[in-house]
């Protein structure tokens, strides 16, 4: 028996395609994906004219797809070309590429590629031969390569570039280059692949003084370490965001105060590492880093996170603007960021000279979020109690053995008398609204029971705990969540139950810090 399709309803009823207008046609082209635009352009003589008459549906060859980038660019003709190679696992037609950027390049107004380690001797010969300096249409430039630029390839001045992002060793660079110039808004410049640092900084002043309408800034790796005080300085009257990153904690002080750019520019300095044989230098230079970015009364720290980044490396970072608050991931860009980092030597643990330092030249009187992921032994258990008096502070993170310390403060400061408790003044966290732990072995030292004891005692005052969060803990079972759920308002706990004997090496070292490259906010999403 057949059955006959059912009608549609007046309102859904379909319209021919041949009934359309062109203007509604073009926007379906550009909806579909690349082989399609090929395919309709040969359904009919009206598609293939709409198809053919903009030359803009063509602009983006994939040049993964040898035959049909060469049919785009064909049919391109000489409309502003897009050239995007990213680094993926489907290979590109180099021959193509690199004719494509030879010929086209008057036209090309965007180039990003993202050249491999794969075929180096062939790609390296490449670059040198084939990669023709910018053209007059460029105005977006991204190349990410572990080879060298052509030597001759910034003589153009590429007078549209407005963003210029170069990833690449600057065994041939000069902050002297035609394309540093007045049209420029974004500039990133990353020298991670190269063998050695160039330029200095009275060089770099001198390309950000042509350089009026920069909007973002960032630099990696580019500059030789300990160079003296520049006694240049540059003005940037438009720059929104700055980002310093690899570059010395010495040296990043030195530029930030001979730049000159408005008070409400986003300043992210991740400044390298602090080296135990300097260390009363290494003192001196983070203490005026931290001046410098925090000024007492002007801004203030929101956000603070103590880390260990491997077995070796122990940072700091800080933050204007709440990222976290609660038990609330509010991922809110701060205007102020500052991350150090610090070799510690197998042999001799100062971090916590160090982080003492911090500690008391960071205005943290409004800090809110405070997140320390160390082990037992890295820091010195006297620099927790130094946030107990803290009003503000109402998110605890705490991994690891650090976990104790933070229990043992609120043992040691809970037994308070009932008038000072119910005004809060005197009594340890004040603030405090979402504790949480991960790593945690409650079973050492009564952690269990303390920890229990001391947040009932919290409860009966009036400051119950909105939050507590457990993951990857020993000896915290679902019995305990209904216990702690008596002295606090909510418990958020992961399920894993780990008992001491199998407790071993559940959690993985490189889970326990994410050091990321600096710029992006506390990205564990975990708690």
């Amino acid at each position: 028996m057949v059955h006959s399709p059912p009608r549609l309803t007046p309102e859904v009823q379909l319209v021919p395609i041949y009934l359309l207008n062109d203007d509604l046609l073009l926007v379906i082209f550009h909806l579909l994906d690349l082989k399609d635009r090929i395919r309709i352009t040969h359904v009919s003589r009206r598609l293939r004219q709409i198809g053919m008459d903009s030359s803009l549906l063509w602009a983006a060859p994939d040049f993964t797809l040898p035959e049909l980038a060469s049919e785009m660019l064909l049919r391109s003709k000489s409309a502003p070309l897009s050239i995007i190679v990213p680094n993926g696992d489907r290979p590109v037609d180099g021959d193509l590429l690199w004719d494509a950027i030879e010929q086209r390049m008057d036209v090309i107004q965007l180039l990003h590629l993202e050249l491999e380690h794969e075929q180096r001797d062939q790609t390296a010969q490449d670059m040198r031969e084939r990669l023709v300096a910018p053209g007059a249409a460029l105005m977006f430039l991204s190349i990410i390569s572990p080879y060298p630029l052509p030597r001759n390839y910034h003589k153009n001045n590429a007078r549209a570039l407005k963003s210029l992002k170069l990833e690449v060793p600057f065994t041939s660079w000069s902050w002297k280059s035609p394309m540093l110039q007045e049209n420029l808004t974004f500039l990133s410049l990353d020298n991670t692949a190269g063998p050695q640092r160039y330029g200095c900084v009275s060089g770099l002043h001198d390309a950000l003084n042509k350089m009026s309408h920069l909007q973002v800034l960032r630099i990696s790796d580019c500059l030789p370490r300990g160079e003296p005080t520049p006694t240049t300085s540059a003005h940037l009257p438009h720059l929104c965001r700055l980002t310093l990153i690899s570059i010395g904690t010495q040296d990043s002080y030195n530029i930030l105060t001979t730049l000159s750019f408005p008070s409400s520019t986003a300043v992210f300095v991740h400044g390298g590492f602090l080296v135990p044989q300097d260390k009363d230098q290494a003192l001196k230079a983070m203490e005026a880093a931290i001046i410098y970015m925090f000024p007492a009364g002007d801004s203030v720290v929101d956000s603070l996170q103590l880390g260990l980044a491997d077995m070796t490396i122990f940072q700091l970072k800080a933050w204007t603007e709440t990222l976290y608050f609660g038990s609330d991931a509010l991922h809110i860009p701060p205007r102020l960021c500052l991350q150090m980092k610090w070799f510690i030597p197998p042999d001799e643990f100062y971090s916590d000279t160090v982080i003492k330092a911090a500690i008391e030249v960071l205005p943290l009187q409004q800090l809110r979020f405070l997140d320390m992921r160390v082990a037992d032994g890295i820091v010195d258990d006297s620099i927790v109690p130094k946030f107990g008096p803290l009003p503000k502070l109402s998110c605890i993170m705490a991994e690891g053995e650090s976990g104790h310390d933070f229990v043992g403060v609120f043992e040691d400061w809970g037994a308070l008398s009932e008038p000072m408790a119910e005004s809060g003044v005197g009594m340890v966290f004040p603030a405090l609204e979402t504790f949480a732990v991960r790593g945690l072995d409650f079973s050492v030292d009564y952690c269990y029971d303390r920890l229990l004891d001391a947040l009932e005692q919290r409860s009966r005052r009036g400051r119950k705990l909105q939050g507590l969060w457990v993951r990857e803990s020993i000896n915290f079972f679902e019995h305990s969540v209904d216990e702690f759920e008596e002295v606090v308002e909510n418990v958020v706990w992961d399920g894993v139950e780990i008992t001491p004997e199998d407790s071993g090496s559940d959690v993985a070292d490189d889970e326990r810090v994410d050091p990321g490259d600096g710029e992006d906010e506390l990205d564990d999403d975990d708690f």
